[in-house]
């Protein structure tokens, strides 16, 4: 049935609320996670997951729905399906990130590579944990913005517009 025709009105306001009781912060989750877990109980998790993928949000929400003890095993093959690409994703994103790097440093250039697979790693113990993203975002001084976007394009690389 998909998201669209599972999820209405008032359903939709219930995940909603848990779904986002249960990615934030986790002050939140430890202080309204029975109320998340209550209102995931209500909905067809057939459903729920609908909304999660459609969120990119599907590892966070089921690891701390677990948490919370509320599960279900199409959460548990879905995520575990989706953890072994984002850590393999993660990997090769985490090497594009340094290759970038290292040629800027060539040039003198100095860059931070943002978000990504070492974030994530940081804030959540895992790189799985957060739904893969399919870019690599690196900051360079406003000077050397034009001369980095040269580099990396003729490494291969394309900026985003």
């Amino acid at each position: 049935m998909g998201l669209t025709g599972a999820l209405r009105g008032q359903r939709l306001a219930e995940v909603r609320r848990a779904s986002r009781i249960l990615i934030g912060n986790p002050q939140r989750l430890v202080e309204q996670g029975q109320l998340a877990a209550t209102l995931l109980r209500r909905h067809d998790p057939g459903a729920v997951l609908d909304y999660w993928a459609a969120n990119r949000v599907v590892l966070l929400a089921v690891h701390r729905a677990r948490e919370l003890g509320v599960s279900d095993r199409a959460w548990d093959e879905a995520a575990e399906e989706l953890g072994e690409f984002t850590r393999a994703f993660g990997v090769r994103q985490e090497l594009a990130a340094l290759q970038v790097t290292r040629v800027l440093a060539r040039e003198g250039m100095q860059s931070l590579v943002l978000k990504g697979p070492g974030l994530a790693k940081r804030l959540y113990g895992d790189v799985a944990l957060r739904d893969p993203s399919g870019d690599v975002d690196v900051l360079v001084s406003a000077s050397d913005l034009p001369r980095a976007c040269e580099l990396i394009a003729s490494h291969g690389w394309t900026q985003a517009p």
